[in-house]
């Protein structure tokens, strides 16, 4: 899987728009929608904060990084921010 798809299965994953996503990371919608497609890869300098953006290790975008673990992780962070934000 190329980077362009791991970000559209997370920002999917996240429910968010791309217009959302390019807000949040201050890059144009059809930045965005170039990465998504395959046609341009996020720049080097971009890759710590699309990391933070989406609770992945760098490696985890690049491909380097491939389990079950990460999804999981990621899942369960989700769900304990979502029963926080219900819970004030």
């Amino acid at each position: 899987m190329d980077i362009g798809r791991t970000i559209k299965d997370l920002r999917q994953k996240r429910g968010i728009t791309q217009e959302e996503f390019s807000e949040a990371l201050r890059v144009s919608v059809q930045t965005i929608s170039r990465w998504e497609n395959g046609i341009n890869s996020p720049d080097l300098s971009i890759l710590p904060q699309l990391a933070v953006y989406f609770r992945v290790t760098a490696d985890y975008l690049l491909g380097l990084e491939r389990n079950d673990t990460m999804a999981k992780l990621i899942k369960t962070t989700e769900t304990f921010e979502l029963s926080l934000d219900h819970s004030q």
